[in-house]
């Protein structure tokens, strides 16, 4: 393992903002895309339901978020490390991997909130992340 310290690329903290808000907003993304594929479109009940199940879902983020984060350690920063940690200073690819890591840390760090010890259980998931970072 190197000692060099995570760099964080232009486009890291932007792409982990924008993988946060997808997370979030998945029902409502999801219909948009059927909006956008579809002849028809969606009626009010199906709108009003996806608005509802984002809603639903920022709710159970921001618990996670309280039940994860720790003195010092908060929540967000953890996930900009593990945002920085699959960076590899390639535009595309930076966009991808720092994409589908956030979404799955995310995911992952919804069950780990359900544990008794979510704080350390959520710097282990940081910590396995950046063991096994993409060198810049």
């Amino acid at each position: 393992m190197s000692s060099e310290p995570l760099r964080l690329f232009a486009l890291t903290r932007p792409t982990a903002w924008v993988a946060r808000g997808i997370v979030r907003l998945l029902p409502l993304c999801w219909l948009l895309a059927l909006a956008a594929v579809s002849d028809t479109q969606p009626s009010a009940p199906l709108w009003i339901g996806a608005l509802i199940a984002s809603l639903a879902i920022t709710a159970l983020l921001w618990w996670v978020e309280r039940r994860c984060s720790r003195d010092g350690r908060s929540y967000r920063n953890g996930l900009l490390v593990i945002a920085a940690s699959v960076s590899c200073g390639w535009m595309f690819m930076d966009i991808v991997f720092v994409l589908c890591a956030i979404i799955v840390a995310q995911c992952v760090s919804c069950l780990l909130a359900l544990t008794l010890d979510a704080p350390a259980r959520f710097q282990h998931l940081v910590a396995w992340f950046y063991r096994h970072r993409m060198y810049q």
